[in-house]
């Protein structure tokens, strides 16, 4: 039999009931026990531990009062905006950005065509700068919301752990993400997360389809080219 750590098994019990709140969005107490398998007092700590951060809240309906059967327990209830990420997509000469809540929901998003001017690390810096301006409007348009960090989908071989961009389109440079959009670097408290556009939006859909048992994916990307 496999041992684990008591902290290993912590996290993967909250994140497991973290996904059955994004699929459900309303849960009881005993509806979360039942269903998982999870020791009820132990249920009762997770639950604690969501609500401490605001990731899900206690409503006025009760479990008893749409079933008619057993002790009342308060129905909790997924507060969607309390977190949320911003996504930056390159396609073709779009530059997308995107501010996405805790339940995949895009609460706001703007666009431009900035992308198609960059020919070198300049271009680069004043473009970074540009998507950090719209980051830090999200940011306070948003206050309610704790943003947890930037991702961004680079049309290109990047390394993901690193930063650096291994290869991108004809005449680009090959540098360190950050180095080339140091606004990300200097204007930014959120953490930065590059990665090939194609396999965020491969990520994208699979945490998307709220499936935990999918193992393979094959993502087709027809836009400006073939991905």
């Amino acid at each position: 039999m496999n041992s684990y750590i008591p902290t290993y098994l912590r996290d993967k019990n909250r994140e497991h009931v973290l996904r059955m709140f994004l699929q459900n969005n309303e849960l009881s107490r005993a509806e979360i026990a039942r269903q998982t398998n999870i020791s009820f007092p132990t249920v009762m700590k997770i639950v604690d531990f969501f609500i401490e951060r605001g990731v899900v809240q206690e409503t006025d309906l009760s479990q008893a009062a749409q079933s008619g059967l057993g002790r009342k327990g308060k129905v909790l209830q997924l507060v969607a905006s309390s977190y949320g990420t911003v996504g930056i997509f390159f396609e073709g000469d779009d530059l997308m950005i995107g501010l996405v809540d805790l339940a995949g929901n895009v609460v706001e998003r703007k666009s431009s065509q900035h992308w198609g001017e960059v020919t070198n690390a300049a271009d680069c810096s004043r473009i970074s700068r540009t998507m950090m301006n719209t980051v830090q409007r999200f940011t306070k348009a948003h206050p309610e919301m704790n943003i947890l960090g930037i991702g961004v989908g680079f049309p290109g071989i990047i390394d993901p752990q690193s930063g650096n961009i291994e290869r991108s389109k004809e005449s680009f440079p090959t540098a360190n993400f950050l180095d080339l959009f140091d606004a990300f670097r200097t204007d930014s408290v959120l953490p930065v997360f590059p990665e090939n556009d194609m396999n965020a939006a491969a990520l994208g859909e699979l945490m998307l389809r709220g499936d935990e048992n999918l193992s393979d994916l094959i993502y087709f990307s027809l836009g400006t080219g073939f991905g």
